[in-house]
Parts: structure tokens; sequence; C-alpha cells
């Protein structure tokens, strides 16, 4: 198949399997964040507060048309836009990957991959997961416009995936990897561009009362041996769906250690392993070596030093994913590794279809969170205001007990249940 061909086609699968997505709903944070947020239902409120351009997104959609249905409908295009942007980065890159044969099917692999990976759905069949796939637009199109040779582009590319979702900064780190083996005269310009502005962005936001009052509150969690060891209960958690994507949960319950466990040291080894894999084959496999040093950076922010409320979700493994699908190009360099792949491709989709359905309505995707995790308290109760919503209140009032059964001090759980009485 010609690569014109291929162009069209990658895009047209991504809508193709997502299109039910369309018929979804609001879900948890949605409420706060769009629904119920007067900043989002005024064009001139966007720019205040964190996330601006992601909120000016939301401004302009709500400012069409309220309904779910736009939301979805763009945070769809934006999925399609970044499975295209993944292939031609790899195109882009295939020289210092050392792809050589037939580079245009490994990379269509390598980007169906990312596209249709079940994991991806929660950035794009849920509203609020928009944060991840805008900032990959524009992390993906900074890296892509300065492997073509623009210098301004993808330093105001940068500059708006920042705007967008602040984990953006560690582009400079993997514009380092990826120009790694550029000629001195073509490698420097572009890092000391991404450093001098990642640096201005990063004093920016330390100097920005909201994000400063977020770092504080965040590193007043733990310290940084919990905080080692809870990224290390995450990145399980991620490891773990990105191998076998079953089970998805949109708000897992994963608590944190508690202290250096066998299973934790297990990881932590795994992770190094990781490392000294990329580095030992940097030159024979690059494709391997930027792929994995490209998924370690990028859930850095995620996963690294600064403490967040909930370990893990899914969504984290977004941006990460592009650099799986750079192994993946470089596996289906082998031709008895294609047809493999492709069947790995197609199980993913339906593994996606099947998981987009649970975002049909609150109720439903709260059902499946509990059939994941039957016993998460906030769950039972997220499953019990849905029903309260939707006028069930028999079972809305059964789901705050069972929440009260699993977490009998869970004073939210007890006020709902109390509302109902």
């Amino acid at each position: 198949m010609s690569l014109y061909k291929l162009r069209w086609l990658l895009p047209g699968i991504v809508l193709i399997v997502y299109a039910r997505s369309l018929l979804g709903s609001f879900q948890y944070d949605d409420f706060n964040v769009i629904v119920h947020n007067a900043a989002v239902h005024d064009l001139s409120h966007w720019h205040r507060g964190l996330r601006p351009l992601l909120k000016l997104t939301y401004a302009l959609n709500w400012a069409l048309h309220p309904a779910p249905m736009g939301f979805l409908a763009v945070n769809v295009g934006l999925h399609a836009l970044n499975a295209w942007l993944v292939f031609e980065l790899i195109l882009a890159l295939a020289p210092r990957l050392d792809l050589r044969e037939r580079s245009e099917r490994a990379a269509f692999l390598g980007a169906l991959v990312f596209a249709l990976h079940p994991v991806q759905t929660e950035a794009v069949a849920y509203v609020s997961g928009r944060s991840a796939a805008l900032m990959a637009t524009c992390f993906l199109g900074a890296l892509l416009l300065f492997l073509r040779g623009h210098r301004f582009g993808p330093l105001a590319c940068f500059g708006l995936a920042v705007a967008t979702k602040e984990t953006a900064l560690v582009l400079p780190a993997v514009a380092l990897l990826v120009f790694a083996g550029a000629p001195a005269q073509e490698r420097k310009p572009i890092l000391r561009a991404c450093l001098a502005l990642g640096s201005l962005l990063a004093l920016g936001l330390l100097l920005h009362p909201s994000y400063g009052r977020l770092l504080r509150f965040s590193f007043e969690l733990r310290d940084a041996s919990a905080q080692v060891q809870a990224a290390l209960a995450g990145i399980a958690y991620l490891l773990q769906k990105l191998v076998w994507p079953l089970g998805l949960n949109i708000d897992p319950p994963l608590a944190h250690p508690g202290g250096w466990t066998g299973e934790t040291l297990t990881w932590g080894l795994l992770l190094l392993g990781l490392l000294t894999l990329a580095l030992a084959t940097g030159r024979r496999r690059p494709w391997l070596g930027i792929g994995i040093g490209w998924f370690l950076l990028t859930l850095l922010p995620t996963q690294g030093p600064v403490p967040r409320l909930d370990l893990a979700n899914e969504r984290h493994l977004y941006l990460p994913l592009a650099g799986v699908a750079l192994i993946v190009a470089g596996l289906a360099e082998e031709a008895r590794l294609r047809r493999v792949l492709g069947a790995a491709c197609l199980l993913l989709g339906i593994g996606t279809f099947v998981r987009i359905g649970d975002y049909r309505t609150e109720i439903r995707l709260w059902e499946s969170s509990l059939r994941a995790a039957p016993a998460n308290a906030r769950a039972q109760n997220n499953l019990g205001t849905a029903l309260a919503l939707a006028g069930r209140r028999e079972e809305a009032r059964e789901a705050f007990r069972q929440a009260l059964r699993l977490r009998p001090n869970y004073a939210l759980a007890r006020e709902n249940l109390r509302g109902l009485e």
C-alpha cells in the first residue's frame, strides 16, 4: 500500500474504532472541570489559573454547544491527529532508528498500536482526559517540526504543550534523546533553544501562585523515600495494563506500599533493567534504546519526584505509548513479526471498541470500575451518586451502604446516604 494511502488509512481507522465514544456522557471530574466550572462557561476567563490552553478548548466547546458529543468529537479528532503525528515522527526518525526495510509499513504498525491500545480510551472517551491528548498533539508536533528543520514553530508548540499540561516540560530531555545521533551543528541549536524556553516556562510555573500552591500541597503528601515507593507502585500498575490491558479502571484503588517490600524492590530492579537495556542497545538497535528512553522520560513527570494523590491513571500512558510505537516499528522490520503485530493490532482495536462502551453512561463506567476492583469504596460512592442522579434511589442507597461497609469512616458516602433519607 502506498505511503499516501497509509497516511489516510490510519486516522480513518481511529475514527471508525472511536466513533461510538461520541454517544458518551460527562463523567467523574468532568462535572468539576467543565459542567459546573464558571471559568469554562465564559470565554473571557479561560486564561486564569492552571492550563489555559486546555481551558480555552473547553470554553470554545461550551460556547458552541454544551452537550458532551461536541467535547468528545474534539477528543476523537485529537487522537486521530496524534496517531498521524506518531506515524510521521517514526518516518522522520527512520534513519536514526535504523529502519531500512519497508519503513512506512513499520511506522504504520507502530502508530496503529499507539492509536488502538485500550489504555488510550481514558484520554479520548473521557472528556477530562483531553489534557493528555492535547498536550501530546503539541509535544509530538514540536518534535516533528524540529526534525523537518523548522526553528520557531517547534518552540511555539512547546509553549502550547506546557500551557495544556505542565508535564510537557520533559520535552527538552526527549529532544536530547531523539537528536543524540545527529550532527552537532544540527543538534546544538535545537537543544539550546529547548532548554532556554523550558527553563523560562518552568520558572514561570514556579512563580505562578496556583502552581506554587499545588507544588507545596504535593510535596507535603509524602517524603522522598515514600514517593519512590509510590512511584514504583504506580509504574507497576501501568506496565501491567500496558502488557495485559484487561480490567481497565478509571479509578484504580492503588495503595501506598507502606515501606520497601519484595514487590517494590522487584519493580525497581525491572526499571533499572529497562534503563540498562536502553543504554546497551542504543547503538545496535537504536529503535529499542530510543523507544525505552522515550517511554521512561515521558512517564517521569507523573511517576517521578512530584507526589500525587492518585498513584496512577491509565491516561498517564498516553504519550509514553509513542515510545512503544517506536519499538513496535523496529520489531516490524522482521517480516515474520509483521503478521503477529498486525494480529495484535486487531485484538487491541477490539479491546478498545469494547472498553469505549463503558463510557456510555456514568452508571456503566462505575460498574466497570467495580468489576475491576470490587473493594473500591470511592467507586461505590460514585456509583451511588450516578444512580441517584438517574432516579434509581433504592439502588443508590445500597451503593452508599456498600461504600460504608468497605470504609466505615467514609464521610462523603455517609452524607450522600443521609441526603436520600
